[in-house]
């Protein structure tokens, strides 16, 4: 989603293991599982957060920053970095590629690179940005992502509680006691314990004996800052280790120089690297519905699946894809390519209506897709009356099988043009009514959008691939439910008969009606 006009682009970097990390150990009354057994807490929570955020801060261009498990440049530097962390995970590991194929169906561009880690390419890209005047967000848990923020880039941290702050300068400074650019000299002098990064202090297995017995002190969070506020950089404090009062952090700037210097080299993100993609590879698009609703669905994410659906309602396709439609078929080119056809070939149907969709309706437009040549189809405001006389053959065939949602109401139509439907073996819309009995609305755009997680294109020629498509994703499942019976013995063959009653209507004995009608109230 794009920016609002009257903002600068923006660019909206993904700290994905920050978050994936937070959602896997957040509260959670119950363990999510999928149907299949595997867990998805952290699946969730992340897809769940992510789909807020990019609402909350609508943005036009987007990136989802991945580490990969191979060891980076820092490793080489410091044996022991991040040597502290516990292993990963088990229950974590099943979840990631769920994550990565979510990222995907939002078409969030996901970018990693060997050697480095995901802070170096979020570096990269948010100082890349701002040098071109764009807004930079970036989202993430690390507080070591401060030393990116200007006036142009920001953090977005979300506490435990779920609600997000924005960290510029001024909040950088209120909360770490020091400016953005002085971040990395912080966390050379203090160190940071999340990644192993010792700070000015002994490296591990270095640490000196107390003599007294008493644990050694150096230079800590609240004492960091001091330093730096009143030296202005490390290599000042450093340099000027005679001039600090407090012991501890005076013998810790004196002995551990070595020690601060590879920390700041460690803690500093780097902002330079080769990525080989352009910020407009980055540009947002409009997620993969389909996509979205075959993973929600997989996992067992109701809610989820139900947004998505309603998103989909709620979308309309491009005037591009409107565009893209081929143009109707005359007479003669509709006979050459029924004609064409292979023989018992299945033909999905597609039709639209002006009027109240019921049989006082007329039909519009009539399209056809088959797997074994291009679709076609025929626009019957103009010339109908040749066009229908084209396709009488082709309907009333009852070898030509052919697949159509709401077949009786088509029957209907076909009856007022004196053409008769033969050949119908699949009708999604019945197949809709048999799997979802609770469900109220089973049109062929309601169903597309249930089953398929896709809007309906005004295309005729697509409706009819749509058709085709619904019927291969509900066969299995009627099959599974043992459906067929139920499908081919009644309901099939009783949609012919609705339509003549419908159509024709049933004669009523008014007076019996009526002495119906005393005899119910009598007992009411």
């Amino acid at each position: 989603m794009p920016s609002p006009p009257d903002l600068p682009s923006r660019l909206f970097l993904i700290d994905a293991m920050s978050l994936i990390f937070r959602a896997f150990y957040a509260p959670m009354g119950t363990e999510l599982t999928s149907p299949s057994g595997i867990p998805t807490k952290a699946v969730y929570i992340f897809v769940r957060t992510i789909r807020k955020l990019l609402k909350a801060y609508p943005s036009d261009h987007v990136a989802v920053a991945f580490d990969l498990p191979s060891p980076t440049f820092r490793d080489e530097l410091f044996k022991d970095y991040k040597a502290n962390r516990a292993e990963f995970p088990e229950e974590l590991e099943p979840q990631l590629p769920y994550i990565r194929q979510f990222c995907e169906a939002h078409n969030l561009p996901i970018l990693e690179k060997e050697g480095f880690e995901a802070d170096d390419i979020i570096g990269t890209l948010s100082t890349s940005a701002a040098k071109k005047g764009m807004e930079v967000i970036i989202v993430s848990g690390d507080k070591d992502l401060f030393q990116l923020v200007t006036n142009q880039v920001k953090v977005l941290r979300s506490s435990s509680g779920g609600q997000e702050t924005l960290f510029d300068e001024a909040k950088v400074e209120e909360t770490m006691g020091v400016k953005p650019a002085q971040i990395v000299d912080l966390l050379a002098l203090c160190g940071d314990s999340s990644d192993n990064i010792p700070g000015a202090r002994p490296l591990p297995g270095q640490e000196p004996k107390s003599k007294t017995g008493k644990r050694v002190s150096y230079i800590g969070p609240k004492g960091a800052p001091k330093l730096i506020r009143q030296f202005g950089s490390l290599e000042a404090a450093l340099d000027h280790a005679d001039q600090v009062k407090e012991p501890a952090y005076k013998n810790a700037l004196i002995h551990y120089r070595k020690e601060a210097l590879l920390s700041r080299q460690l803690a500093t993100i780097r902002t330079d690297l080769d990525l080989k993609v352009d910020l407009e590879e980055l540009r947002a698009e409009p997620p993969n519905f389909a996509r979205l609703g075959r993973l929600a669905r997989e996992l067992g994410f109701t809610s989820l699946a139900k947004e998505i659906l309603d998103e989909i309602q709620t979308t309309t396709p491009s005037v591009a894809a409107e565009a893209e439609a081929a143009g109707p078929t005359s007479a003669s080119q509709l006979k050459q390519w029924l004609a064409a056809l292979p023989a018992k070939h299945p033909v999905a149907v597609s039709f639209q209506m002006e009027g109240d969709g019921d049989y006082s309706g007329e039909l519009t437009a009539i399209g056809f897709h088959s797997e074994s040549q291009e679709g076609c189809w025929a626009d019957l405001h103009a010339a109908s009356a040749a066009t229908l006389k084209t396709l009488k053959p082709f309907f009333e065939d009852t070898k030509q099988k052919k697949s159509v949602h709401h077949e009786k109401l088509l029957r209907m139509q076909l009856a007022k043009a004196g053409i008769g439907l033969a050949g119908v073996d699949h009708d999604p819309m019945l197949y809709s009514f048999l799997l979802d009995p609770l469900t109220t609305k089973h049109s062929l755009g309601e169903a597309a959008a249930r089953r398929l997680f896709e809007p309906l294109p005004p295309d005729p020629v697509r409706q009819a691939e749509i058709t085709e498509r619904l019927v291969s994703e509900l066969t299995g499942a009627i099959d599974s439910q043992q459906l067929r019976p139920l499908y081919e013995d009644i309901e099939l063959p009783l949609s012919a008969v609705l339509a003549e009653i419908e159509s024709l209507g049933i004669r009523l004995d008014r007076k019996v009606l009526a002495k119906m009608s005393r005899t119910f109230e009598k007992e009411l």
